[in-house]
This record gives C-alpha cells, sequence and structure tokens, in this order.
C-alpha cells in the first residue's frame, strides 16, 4: 500500500541519516572504560540532532544506551530543522542525569521565539513544540541548560560550535 511504502521511504532516509551522522556529520566519541574487558561507562557525545527525533531513537539503540551505567553528552541543537523536535525534549528530559545537554544556536533561537525576543523563520519547524500541553515545561528544562559543561572525572570540556580562540577554558568557565 502507499502508506507502507511510504513508511518505508521515510524508514530508509532516518536509516540514512542516521548512518551518516555516525560517519561524518554527527560529533560522535566514545570513550569507554573497561575492566577485565568488561565495559563499565560509555559516554556519549553526541552533537545537531535538530529535532531528528527518529535517528536520535536508532543512534542509541546502536550504542546500546544503558541510563543506569552510561551518560550520553548532547552537543547543542536539539531542536528545529527535524520534524519532531517534541518528541526530541520529552525524550532527553526522561534521560535525567544520564543525559547532559548543552545549548546550542538553535535552542537560543527557540528560547527567543518563545519568549518573543525574535519571531519564527519560514524554515523552523518548532510549532508542534510550540503548541504543546507541556511546553512550558518543556522550555523551563531547556533554559536552564548551559552553554558549556564539563566531565566531573574525565578531562572533558564539551561547548556547542567550539571554544573563541581568544579564550582559554578559565575565562569560558567564568
Amino acid at each position: 500500500s502507499q502508506i507502507a511504502a511510504g513508511e518505508r521511504e521515510r524508514r530508509l532516509r532516518a536509516e540514512e541519516r542516521a548512518r551518516r551522522w555516525r560517519t561524518a556529520t554527527l560529533c560522535l566519541t566514545s570513550l569507554a572504560l573497561g575492566i577485565y574487558g568488561i565495559k563499565v561507562l560509555a559516554v556519549w557525545a553526541i552533537g545537531d540532532i535538530q529535532g531528528c527525533y527518529d535517528e536520535l531513537a536508532m543512534l542509541i539503540e546502536r550504542l546500546g544506551f544503558d541510563p543506569a551505567r552510561d551518560t550520553l553528552w548532547f552537543c547543542g541543537d536539539l531542536v528545529n530543522r527535524g520534524p519532531d523536535s517534541l518528541g526530541v525534549l520529552r525524550r532527553l528530559i526522561r534521560y535525567g542525569n544520564s543525559a547532559r545537554c548543552l545549548l546550542g544556536n538553535h535552542d537560543l533561537h527557540l528560547l527567543a521565539v518563545a519568549h518573543g525576543v525574535a519571531p519564527l523563520k519560514k524554515k523552523d519547524k518548532l510549532q508542534a513544540l510550540m503548541e504543546a500541553p507541556d511546553r512550558d515545561e518543556l522550555l523551563e528544562w531547556l533554559r536552564h541548560r548551559p552553554l558549556l559543561a564539563e566531565h566531573p572525572d574525565l578531562p572533558i570540556m564539551m561547548i556547542h560550535a567550539g571554544l573563541s580562540p581568544a579564550w582559554d577554558a578559565h575565562t569560558a568557565r567564568s
């Protein structure tokens, strides 16, 4: 049927985008620590989800992510270009402390639109999120995400789109 063919095509496009994320577009880093070959902790850094819920779900499944053991670090741009920013935010919030999320320029744009500081752009795909019954809670959660994060035990600092060459780590923290 047309619906099945459309769903199959959508799934193939999502798989292709996920494959591209893994190989080039997505900044994906695994820092797996092991004792006697047993994985005890994994920290995954993922960038620019941009509202692509299906691709995020496939990627997390392929990682074998276990929220009780692993941590996902999201390097900003959680929302906008993809079709399901609402689903992305809801999923990340459910992970609690197992997901460390930073703000990117698309996230800041959403907050500016929500607070009447900036208009929606023609290419924005934020309408479902803006009309969601839990909109205020989602925006409040997003508003409290940092611009910079550091791992408490590993020498890792994460920031969306890089650190200005004029700044050092100390300046960025302040």
